[in-house]
């Protein structure tokens, strides 16, 4: 276990020092600046996991739902701080995904069900 927690750890570090990952702190810090932006994102989040949660559930949402989600969305990326946030934010969870993936095939976990966009 010891050699698996030294590997996650130099992982962590691989992480931290990747273009992806920087590029997401640093508008991170730039938008936690500004209350109303982080205000909107969060909300928009919330509702997008939302959307995603019943999604797992099978629940289908309403047409009325995805127009609200779409119209803030839509809102959002007008500011560009929010839009290479929101993209930053994507960057890094397709590596971290990549990752997950490339452990899951290794070690034989399947994991096929994942859609990687």
């Amino acid at each position: 276990m010891a050699n698996v927690n030294e590997a996650v750890h130099i992982l962590i570090n691989a992480i931290h020092e990747s273009d992806q990952y920087k590029a997401y702190k640093d508008l991170q810090s730039k938008l936690e600046q500004d209350e109303e932006a982080m205000k909107k994102l969060n909300e928009f989040r919330r509702q997008r996991f939302k959307l995603e949660a019943q999604n797992l559930n099978h629940s289908t949402p309403s047409h009325e739902y995805f127009k609200v989600l779409q119209d803030m969305y839509s809102s959002l990326v007008m500011d560009s701080d929010i839009s290479s946030f929101i993209q930053a934010e994507i960057d890094l969870s397709q590596m971290i995904l990549e990752i997950y993936k490339n452990i899951s095939e290794s070690i034989d976990f399947n994991l096929d069900f994942i859609d990687p966009y």
